[in-house]
């Protein structure tokens, strides 16, 4: 027998022996998972506007307001929309006696209907003696005029950049409209370097126009968040060091530099990402990197377990739709993945993934029971996973769950942010995800830990198909100490497609469910600093115990405690 075929031989059976203990021992893909779901990508939200309101001298009330008048018809004088439209909003006074405050009622019905159909326009009523019973409405309808920046608030961003975000939606010399302007104003808010953008309208040169102000207030050239906690996983370590940064529009065009870090006692991680607007639109492009090496500490296993993951990509976002209460932004990408699990020097997994996505994300505020916040992401993952690096791995798959190949997955999140009075707010979160194929570890759904059902570890329940629930309710006690109870409850599918002898562990369910209460309180002295520490009771049993009767840290506990420290530069 050669060598080469004892450690190939022996490498495989490694590799199956270490995959029997895949609940307890994560590999490359489920610490790489873990640590973008605690380091997930944010989007700034488009910033509350302004109300636009048009300069104009009110119409004088009749020197006697109790007079009438008998309407017979409307002249009015406007070229927006067609004459019908316009005389259908006045017709209930046509044929009867009205007052000029009645007639003053009709006028605002028309300015009214301007601006449900976004555009900004003045209806009066002129100096007139009636005739016949016909009354002159004259509508103002706004044009822009020029867009002028601050100089009063010099910024480090190209004056070209800003000034370009705006006519690209709000055009000089074409009729002014609120909600492009407004959209305009949200792009300046989410560019890299705007720590905040307001428009104002002051009047134009010419009668009927109106010039735009665009306030910009600079924002640091760089700044990080720095936090300690313990949602990391126990095979290589909970306590974990992690930091998060930013260069904003370096060369003053909006661009930005990214970059997470993050360290434990086994874990090393480092996220580096370069974006820049694509034209004035919003669109933008980001090019991004990231490497992994883990190793599981010697008191879970002597067995000399490490590994690593690399990762790239491109994405590319498109503002589809910004107002003042509603936003939805397009996103695609591209992205390749390498993990690579080792015992010493014998690999024993090396797998590769590339994949396209596209996702929708939406913000929208509401007036329902008071006001409140929704969000909505929706993506659809296609990718393809190689295994054939490994013929020892590539054969182990075909004959269980067959990863191997291509597979889709849906992910959905939704949440809602509910005021119930000044102090009290109710978050709704709900996560999903969906696959008819059996996944790699990398890219299965994952109940447990902080950002999941908080009564279990980091990595508990992992499978291809499954949903989170979240109620949240948040008592504000002071300016700087929060409270909050909440109920988390989480249904997982291990397998999509079960193979025969799937289990680790006898009887073990492919579908169940996990659920837990907990208290948690956030003390926030100020901007700069953060810490919150949270409890959390499992409801219930695990019934995805391994065959010792743990949860997937080796532990049996009823409760888990989350600590978290963030200082902000």
């Amino acid at each position: 027998m050669s060598r080469r075929y004892f450690v190939v031989m022996t490498g495989l059976m490694l590799f199956i022996s270490v995959t029997a203990q895949a609940q307890r021992l994560p590999d490359a893909g489920t610490l790489l998972r873990e640590i973008e779901r605690t380091t997930g990508k944010t989007q700034n939200a488009p910033a509350p506007l302004l109300p636009v309101k048009p300069d104009a001298e009110d119409v004088p009330l009749p020197e006697k307001a109790g007079e009438t008048v008998l309407v017979n018809s409307f002249r009015i004088d406007a070229g927006r929309f067609p004459d019908a439209e316009l005389q259908a909003l006045l017709k209930e006074y046509v044929g009867h006696p009205v007052t000029l405050a009645q007639l003053q009622v009709g006028t605002r019905k028309i300015s009214d209907y301007y601006r449900q159909h976004d555009y900004l326009a003045y209806a009066y009523l002129p100096p007139q003696t009636v005739h016949d019973g016909i009354i002159n409405i004259k509508v103002v309808e706004a044009k822009l005029g020029q867009v002028k920046l601050d100089a009063a608030a010099p910024t480090r961003l190209n004056t070209s950049v800003l000034r370009g975000v705006v006519t690209q939606r709000a055009v000089p010399s074409q009729a002014l409209r609120p909600e492009q302007l407004s959209a305009a104003v949200a792009i300046l808010n989410e560019l890299p370097g705007v720590a905040q953008a307001q428009s104002l309208l002051e009047p134009g040169t010419n009668l009927g126009e109106s010039d735009a102000v665009i306030r910009v207030e600079e924002a640091p050239l760089a700044q990080a968040d720095v936090s300690l906690n313990n949602t990391g996983s126990k095979a290589t370590d909970m306590w974990q060091t992690f930091v998060a940064g930013s260069i904003d529009s370096p060369l003053g065009r909006g661009d930005q530099l990214r970059f997470n870090l993050l360290k434990s006692q086994g874990d090393r991680y480092l996220w580096l990402g370069a974006s820049t607007p694509l034209g004035s639109s919003g669109r933008r492009i980001e090019i991004n990197a990231s490497a992994l090496e883990y190793a599981i500490q010697p008191s879970i296993s002597p067995l000399d377990l490490k590994g690593r993951s690399t990762t790239a990509g491109v994405v590319l976002t498109q503002p589809l739709r910004r107002s003042s209460r509603f936003s939805l932004t397009a996103t695609a990408g591209l992205e390749t993945k390498r993990m690579v699990d080792r015992m010493d020097e014998i690999t024993l997994g090396d797998k590769q993934i590339r994949v396209a996505y596209l996702g929708l994300t939406s913000m929208l505020r509401d007036h329902w029971l008071g006001g409140g916040i929704n969000n909505f992401d929706l993506t659809l993952n296609i990718g393809d996973l190689d295994l054939t690096r490994r013929p020892e791995q590539f054969t182990g798959d075909q004959l269980t769950a067959q990863t191997h190949g291509s597979y889709q997955k849906l992910h959905l999140a939704l949440s809602r942010e509910q005021p119930l009075s000044q102090r009290v707010t109710l978050l709704t979160t709900l996560l999903a995800q969906w696959t008819p194929t059996n996944l790699d570890s990398s890219e299965k759904f994952t109940l447990g830990g902080y950002y999941g059902v908080r009564a279990y570890p980091t990595s508990e329940a992992s499978g291809d198909n499954g949903g989170l629930l979240s109620l949240e309710m948040r008592w504000q006690l002071r300016d700087s100490w929060r409270l909050s109870g909440f109920y988390d409850v989480g249904w997982i599918q291990q397998h999509a497609q079960p193979w025969e002898n799937w289990q680790t562990v006898a009887n073990q369910p492919n579908t169940y469910q996990l659920q837990g209460v907990g208290l948690s309180l956030r003390w926030a002295p100020s901007p700069l600093f953060q810490t919150q520490a949270t409890i959390a009771s499992a409801i219930g049993d695990n019934p995805g115990l391994d065959a010792a009767g743990h949860n997937s840290d080796g532990n049996d506990d009823k409760y888990h405690a989350w600590v978290q420290m963030t200082v902000h530069f």
